[in-house]
Order: structure tokens, then sequence, then C-alpha cells
């Protein structure tokens, strides 16, 4: 019996707050997620989704979904005096083109509205059995050595209530109450200005001569489509300015000029204020206390990483908590999450406050990370390696790998979930393209990670006792404890 219904309360259900809650429902802990609004975004905001970002979708299962939300656009930024008129120039922002992806994954990014998103994580996540309060918010939090203590307040009613759990993730946004009831501070990096974006929708992209592209530079300022009739216009403040001095008038004839458009009639959603700035957190975590996303991370939306990078950090953590509230992993795993993230959010908050293009190479490496490689693994080319690793720890093989699988099932006899996939076995590999990407060789290893990274290779083993002492110690080393703990 445990002492209380939740291993980890998560408060906020933005991409970061619902990717941390999915991966610890699906490694079998329990979390709760508390949302101060009344549900899942209402705005559009974030559109790109990574190719990283679509591996981890559709190793949830829910790929199909969230490319029937999207749209289809070109990923790339063009230049020109107005949005319908000839560009004057288009360069990349990073993502990559279908074929450019499919060289080293089995998805490709797609523009896919975060309100849009956000939904379909929700629905799965509650299909795992976690559970979300809405209009729900974080008032207070105390800790001890052994668990956390959130005190909650509705929004509507007032009502407290408070709530127990092992630990607490912070996805609260970038004022995060929940960074702050933990003592943590923030570097303030430097803003690009104030500015305003204007939600609305209107037929434009009919009237386009060319494609449809992610987003559009113009002399009003940009441009950024979320469906073929959706759209948001970014523009730097005036000294002065406020949002209550851009009533719908003067909205549509920026619109009008900015899109090139003189008849335009937009439906105008939102006019909101914002602060184009990046912060960054200076820790992740406070004892039981975790920060994922724009509490960890704040970013611009200049190369628009901001809901990946919240993604990713999620994933991150998830499993991790899951496990070690399982009784899988030590608690020394935890320590990891920092030391592998928050250089990551380091390097994505300062990139953010600077403009200017950037290879698809340099922004596929920096997406992709550690992630043990892409090959397919089936001769219909239809099931890849990112498609084997959710759960679980994984140990591959190469064809002579008796010795590994057998030291991986006295391994997995301890408990632990680990699978072991052998070259010629489980896996097809007609073309050596497995056995390169993992460099496995006739009688090597490799051991992945339950988020897809890559842990450790090794050469052939012994087949005897040094093959599961090598084993044994990346195991440890991945779940972030002594050898001791597995050698007994």
């Amino acid at each position: 019996m445990h002492p209380d219904p939740y291993d980890v309360v998560v408060v906020g259900a933005g991409p970061a707050g619902l990717a941390t809650a999915v991966m610890l429902a699906r490694h079998g802990a329990r979390p709760l997620v508390v949302e101060r609004h009344a549900g899942t975004s209402v705005h559009a905001r974030a559109t790109g989704v990574s190719t990283r970002t679509m591996e981890i979708l559709r190793s949830w299962g829910l790929q199909d979904a969230v490319e029937a939300a999207a749209f289809a656009c070109e990923p790339a930024m063009a230049r020109g005096r107005t949005v319908t008129g000839p560009p004057e120039a288009v360069q990349s922002e990073g993502f990559p083109t279908a074929a450019q992806a499919h060289a080293v994954s089995p998805v490709t990014p797609v523009a896919c509205p975060q309100d849009r998103l956000e939904p379909l994580l929700l629905a799965h996540l509650r299909e795992r059995g976690g559970q979300v309060r809405f209009r729900t918010e974080a008032v207070g939090l105390d800790q001890d050595g052994e668990q956390v203590t959130v005190r909650l307040r509705h929004r509507d009613t007032g009502a407290p209530s408070t709530v127990t759990a092992a630990y607490a993730v912070g996805a609260d946004g970038h004022r995060s109450p929940v960074r702050g009831l933990a003592g943590i501070g923030v570097d303030e990096l430097g803003s690009l200005g104030d500015f305003l974006a204007i939600h609305f929708r209107a037929p434009v992209a009919a009237r386009l001569t060319g494609p449809l592209y992610g987003i559009y530079s113009t002399a009003e300022g940009v441009f950024v489509p979320s469906g073929p009739d959706r759209w948001l216009h970014g523009r730097l403040l005036a000294p002065g300015d406020t949002a209550a001095d851009w009533p719908r008038e003067r909205c549509v004839a920026a619109l009008r000029a900015g899109t090139g458009v003189p008849d335009l009639a937009p439906r105008i959603d939102a006019v909101l204020p914002f602060r184009m700035a990046a912060a960054h957190a200076r820790a992740y975590r406070a004892g039981r206390v975790f920060l994922v996303g724009d509490a960890a991370h704040t970013v611009t939306p200049v190369g628009g990483t901001g809901l990946n990078t919240a993604v990713h950090a999620g994933h991150n953590l998830g499993w991790k908590l899951a496990w070690v509230r399982r009784g899988w992993a030590d608690e020394g795993l935890l320590d990891s999450y920092e030391a592998e993230r928050r250089p990551v959010g380091a390097a994505v908050t300062a990139r953010s406050l600077h403009f200017g293009p950037r290879t698809v190479d340099e922004a596929l490496a920096a997406d992709l990370g550690g992630r043990a490689p892409h090959g397919w693994v089936d001769p219909d080319r239809t099931v890849s390696t990112v498609d084997l690793f959710d759960g679980r720890l994984t140990v591959l093989t190469g064809r002579s790998g008796a010795g590994w699988r057998a030291a991986a099932a006295e391994l997995a006899g301890s408990g632990v979930p680990l699978a072991v996939l052998s070259i010629g076995a489980e896996l097809a590999d007609p073309d050596g393209e497995l056995t390169r990407a993992y460099r496995l060789g006739e009688g090597g290893a490799a051991l992945v990670r339950p988020d897809g990274q890559l842990a450790w290779t090794a050469g052939a083993g012994d087949g005897g006792g040094e093959t599961w002492a090598r084993l044994a110690a990346a195991v440890a080393g991945a779940l972030g404890e002594p050898l001791a703990a597995r050698a007994g």
C-alpha cells in the first residue's frame, strides 16, 4: 500500500508538464497535474514540432494523431515587404525538410499548433491513468527528506486543499511560483524588446502566389501561420505603447499592411503584449522539487526551440522519477537530470537572444542530442530502433552476442525492466545499417535508456563473468547506482 495517492505532483499542464506526467504514467508512477487555467492552451502559441519531439510522440503512439492535427508548410522564413508579395529571400530556420529528416529519423518535423497538441497529450495522459485538476493553483510548498507537501487553492471557489507526494515538478511557466516556493533563483539573460501578439483568422493563404512558409518577416513585423486561415502577427511595440493603444481598427490596418491584402477582414481572437526575453534558472532541482520547461529555461520565440526543449526535458525527467519511485533505480539517477538538461537549457536560452540563420545540420545535431541512432529493424522499413526503447533498458547485440544475451537475462532477473535484442534474431539488418550505426561488429553490445539515449557501447564479450560484470556496470551507471547494488 502506498501512503499517498500520488507519486509526483506536476504543477502546470503545458507541454513540459504534460510530457513529464506522460512519462511518469507510462512508467508506472502516479502523477497528479494541477493547472491554474480552465484547460489546455486556447492560443496556437508554438507551432514547430521538431524531429526529436515527433520521435518521442511516435514512441507514445501519437504520431498519426499529431500529424492529423498539423498543417503543411515549408520549414523556412520568407523575407519580404508583405506576406503575399514575392519574397526577397528565403532562409532556413533549422527545421529539416522531409528528405533531410528521413536520412536520420523515421519521422519528420511538423507544424502543429500548441492548442492542438496539448489536448492530445492530455488525453494520452488520462488514458494512462494520470490525474489532472484544472483551475487549481499551487500556493505553498514544503518538503522534508521523505516527501513534498503542496498547498493548493481552487481559483473559482477559493477552496484550499493539500496533497503530498514523493516529488514535485514545477512546469508552471516563466514566472513559476513553484520555482520561487522552492527557493531557486533565476538569471535574466536579456530581452529583445516588448512586443504585441495579434492572434487572428483570415484566408491569407488563399492569396499566396507561392508556398505557405512557416514564418514571414515583413515591414510590419513577423507573421506566423498556425493553419491556412489562422495566424499570429508579432510586432515590436513603440516606446510607451501598450496593448490598450491597439484597438481593433489599428490592428486591422496593421494586418492589412503586413499581409498585403488591402480588403482583409480578419477575425481578431486576442491582442496580447509580451516581452521577448530569455532567462535561466540557477538550478533545476531543490531537494525533491524539479523544474522543467519555461520554469527552468525561458527562451524567446527565435529558432522555435521553446516547446521542443520543454518536451525533451519532461521526457528525460519523467522516467527517472518513475524508476526511482518504483525501486528500479537509485536516487543518484535524479542527479543526472540537471547534469544532462541544464547545459541544453543554457545553450537554447542564450541562442534565442540572437537572430540569424542556423544550418539544418546544426539544428538537427542539437535537436537529436545523444539519442541512439535511428535504423530500420524490419525488411519493410516500418519499425525503427526509435520504436524499441520506451519503458525499459534495452541491450542491442551483434550477431554473435550469446554472451551478452545471457548476461542480460541474468540481470533482468533482478527485476529491472531490461530486454535484449540481437541482430539476426529479433532484429533484421540486411544491409548492416544497424551494425554500423551502433558499432556492434559481430559480438559487440550497446545499452539504451528508456528515453532513447545511448548509455554505453562495448566490443565483443568473453561470454563469462567478465561479460556479466561489464554489462552490470553499464546498467548500474545508467541507473545512477553503484555496481555493488546489483552485483549481489
